[in-house]
């Protein structure tokens, strides 16, 4: 069942989260049609970038009153993991050419994934906002993403955003990815 037009809270995701996150993360990975459009992280890669290099953004429902469904309020709907990758190898910011001292301010907007249940109510893109928002409260200025070039639906959803195609590149074992960039 899709929940369409719903209302959405959009808070940070705290460590207890991380068995959810990784189970929606898998189900969505099982789910896609082609595989080599998403790629699912561990549940260490979750552990470690929801309190120390990253942040993850959770939308759960918000009930309404006329609610009858079993919707639960804690009910993860969507997330999307932050990566602040620091001075490391694969830092998105080198096809910036950044200097040393601006690729410590790239965030990756590394993970989307909606349950399916909750297609449809533009949680990729709602989500994508809030964690620029967060990133650039915290000093954060480039915002680093990959896409799949066949998956025009997240292409779009970025570009929308002020994403810019820099390059195409082989990530994550050898799949195509364009890779983009906004900086503010």
């Amino acid at each position: 069942m899709t929940h369409l037009s719903r209302q959405f809270s959009i808070t940070a995701a705290a460590p207890e989260d991380c068995h959810e996150i990784y189970h929606l993360m898998t189900d969505t990975a099982a789910s896609v049609q082609k595989k080599d459009w998403f790629f699912p992280d561990s549940l260490e890669f979750i552990r470690t970038h929801i309190k120390d290099r990253g942040m993850i953004l959770k939308a759960c429902p918000v009930p309404s009153e006329a609610d009858t469904s079993s919707l639960r309020a804690d009910r993860l709907a969507a997330f999307l993991l932050i990566r602040f990758p620091g001075p490391t190898e694969d830092n998105l910011g080198t096809y910036l050419h950044l200097s040393e001292k601006e690729l410590l301010k790239v965030a990756h907007m590394e993970t989307v994934a909606v349950a399916s249940g909750f297609t449809g109510n533009g949680l990729q893109r709602k989500l994508l906002i809030e964690g620029e928002k967060a990133a650039a409260a915290m000093g954060l200025r480039h915002f680093m993403a990959t896409v799949h070039p066949e998956n025009h639906y997240s292409l779009s959803n970025f570009q929308r955003l002020g994403y810019k195609k820099i390059a195409e590149a082989l990530k994550y074992g050898g799949l195509r990815r364009w890779v983009l960039e906004k900086s503010i």
